[in-house]
């Protein structure tokens, strides 16, 4: 019988170069986990709650581009009702459109306005903050891909493992 030693290395052991080959490899089969629950949120927001449509949005390069279609402007009104309640319930903490943690990014900025301010909003200041909810939800959409995807949660994420002094898995 033989015995041999293998030196076993953390992630933060290895070269910066093998570091960096093995973030690459990590990259080329990289899938945000996340984007199920933001398109969910997105969607309940934007159908189940108010009368407008996001169309042909898309992510890609830490960049976000979309197009904000109000369906009718006689549902302005219904939207100003529907904001207030949402606010009122967002005050009482006992409301969540999907419960997920995107739910926040989409109402952080109905959380920022004083609901006395809120009822006095006339259409253009509705639909104002209707798209402030979601460009604020597509940078933070943006921004959590960008984390998510970044060298230093990479390195986090394999901290729990070993390596050879090559990169290879143990």
């Amino acid at each position: 019988m033989t015995t041999k030693t293998l030196n076993v290395y953390s992630i933060y052991e290895l070269d910066e170069k093998v570091q960096k080959k093995l973030y690459s490899n990590w990259l080329n089969d990289y899938d945000f986990p996340w984007h199920h629950y933001y398109e969910k949120t997105l969607d309940s927001f934007c159908n189940e709650f108010f009368s407008f449509k996001i169309c042909d949005y898309e992510i890609s390069d830490y960049r976000y581009n979309f197009d904000f279609e109000k369906v009718s402007h006689e549902s302005i009104f219904e939207d100003k009702k529907t904001l207030i309640n949402l606010k009122n319930k967002l005050i009482d903490k006992k409301f969540h459109i999907t419960g997920c943690f995107t739910d926040y990014y989409i109402t952080d900025p109905i959380n920022a306005i004083d609901i006395d301010e809120l009822k006095k909003f006339v259409e253009s200041d509705t639909i104002d903050l209707l798209y402030d909810c979601i460009e604020s939800f597509f940078i933070a959409w943006v921004n959590d891909i960008e984390y998510d995807s970044s060298f230093k949660n990479f390195l986090e994420l394999c901290d729990c493992n070993e390596y050879l002094e090559n990169g290879v898995l143990v």
